[in-house]
């Protein structure tokens, strides 16, 4: 016996053991994460997209940046995008880095401020800097990034600009219910400060904004600078997204996409996913992609349950059922909070 499935054994050994309502509360802890997890799936998706043509068009910015309390740095230029997708156990996030250049040595007075505050902050910046005479010269690049992270607990995804139109970061709460077209539009505009109203809509998602360590209320607007226009065809071809279907069984997220191959749900290990279920058929059912959905096929003895989001349970054997939004999936028995061996389905 190999390891993987020795590991594999013991986990199917401790979930067995697992109480009912400790195991749905985890299912649906679960299932709330795969939504989480689709919704960052698309920001990536985007953000890869767009980075690369922002890449090879090499559009050159004209950008003021805010230092609070101090005044501000203007013609910095945006460049050398890097997007990072970083996804393991303990964090979900989507990092999109870049240099703010300093094209001209910018000069601020430091008047009454103090002194070790500024210099922590634009040291924090990465910016070559000193203070000559209560004067903050300032040149070379800022380290500048947006970064969509996963908040489980909250059941958001928090935004950080960090050294984005403010030196500093800035946080926000962002529903996934609002990452649509629109938003995806708006952040375009907002990333190259064109016209927007990107802020407005991620604000909504909470009354009050604060900073990482609680501090005043933050406000952000648009600074109101023009960048060279993106060629239309170009812009268009970023909101053209294939839809993905999330699968969540107890800690395992699995994913589909139009060019992926049939998913097979069963009691075999040689299944996509495995349901250790008496219930389940050993090649139960099976899950295609075909003119533009996916569709469940039946296969089984039992038959197989499937439940939409507010919507009402269907009883499928031996037949086809188009999935569509989200909702839940169950072999050879119904549907209900005891069932352990529940699979939530989400197609974004």
């Amino acid at each position: 016996m190999d390891i993987l499935e020795e590991l594999k054994q013991q986990k199917e050994a401790l979930q067995e053991h697992t109480p009912d309502s400790e195991a749905t509360a985890s299912s649906i802890s679960s299932y709330q994460y795969s939504i989480l997890v689709g919704a960052l799936k698309k920001i990536h998706d985007y953000l890869h997209e767009l980075t690369n043509n922002l890449n090879q068009l090499n559009i050159d910015t004209n950008v003021e940046m805010l230092i609070p309390q101090l005044g501000s740095i203007s013609n910095l230029g945006q460049v050398n995008y890097n997007l990072v997708w970083e996804n393991n156990s303990k964090q979900n996030n989507v990092h999109l880095n870049f240099k703010s250049s300093i094209r001209d040595i910018c000069s601020i007075d430091l008047n009454n401020s103090d002194d070790y505050e500024t210099e922590k902050l634009v040291k924090n910046a990465g910016a070559d800097y000193k203070i000559n005479n209560r004067t903050l010269v300032l040149a070379g690049n800022i380290s500048s990034s947006i970064s969509f992270c996963i908040n489980p607990d909250d059941n958001n995804i928090i935004l950080i600009l960090n050294n984005f139109i403010s030196l500093g970061k800035r946080r926000y709460a962002v529903d996934e219910k609002l990452i649509n077209e629109n938003f995806f539009d708006q952040f375009g505009r907002f990333l190259l400060h064109r016209e927007n109203n990107f802020i407005d809509i991620v604000s909504s998602a909470l009354p009050e904004q604060q900073g990482p360590d609680g501090d005043e209320d933050l406000e952000e607007t648009d600074s109101g600078i023009h960048t060279q226009e993106l060629d239309i065809s170009r812009v268009r071809s970023l909101f053209s997204k294939e839809v993905q279907l999330y699968l969540t069984y107890h800690n395992s997220i699995k994913e589909m996409s139009p060019s992926s191959d049939e998913f097979i749900i069963g009691r075999s290990r040689q299944c996509g996913i495995v349901v250790n279920s008496d219930l389940a058929s050993r090649q139960h059912a099976k899950i295609v992609y075909r003119k533009g959905k996916y569709v469940l096929i039946d296969t089984s003895t039992n038959g197989t349950f499937v439940k939409t989001q507010g919507g009402k349970e269907v009883y499928v054997q031996r037949e086809e059922l188009p999935l569509s939004g989200s909702g839940f999936i169950s072999l050879g028995k119904s549907v209900t909070v005891d069932n352990e061996h529940i699979i939530y389905f989400s197609c974004q």
